[in-house]
């Protein structure tokens, strides 16, 4: 199993787009690292064992993610969307709604690093919606 991540880091003025293939789940702390460390805008992955949608073949679903540093220390949100609907991780806070991958999500989206990086090694396991963390929906 393998997802493809991509990310836009802004160095001396000129943009620049990150892309990594991950295929072992030890690879993704460290993804996730770089894109906080990295001043990494939000991340999109594409997982390669799910299926595409003719006629342009795009993939059948959507998974942005972010991390933000917070008082109580890194926090992330994400974004999955298939055909059966839209959701954004249900977590403690904030009680504004954040903005994570140019889209404003509702209030009580952010989840703690560890959540963020176990939902990400489920749906590179599974090619699923990740289980491990509660889930709202969206529009």
């Amino acid at each position: 199993m393998t997802i493809n991540v991509a990310w836009q880091t802004r160095h001396t003025g000129a943009w620049t787009t990150t892309r990594v293939e991950i295929d072992d789940p030890a690879d993704i702390p460290v993804m996730l690292h770089r894109l906080e460390t990295e001043g990494g805008l939000d991340a999109a992955a594409v997982h390669l064992a799910r299926p595409r949608v003719a006629p342009h073949d795009h993939p059948d679903h959507d998974l942005r993610f972010g991390v933000r540093r917070r008082d109580q220390g890194p926090v992330g949100a994400i974004f999955y969307a298939d055909g059966a609907g839209s959701w954004v991780t249900l977590g403690d806070g904030p009680e504004d709604g954040p903005v994570y991958a140019e889209m404003e999500f509702p209030a009580r989206c952010e989840i703690t690093l560890s959540q963020l990086e176990g939902a990400l090694v489920e749906f590179l396991r599974t090619h699923q919606r990740p289980t491990i963390v509660d889930w709202q929906p969206i529009g």
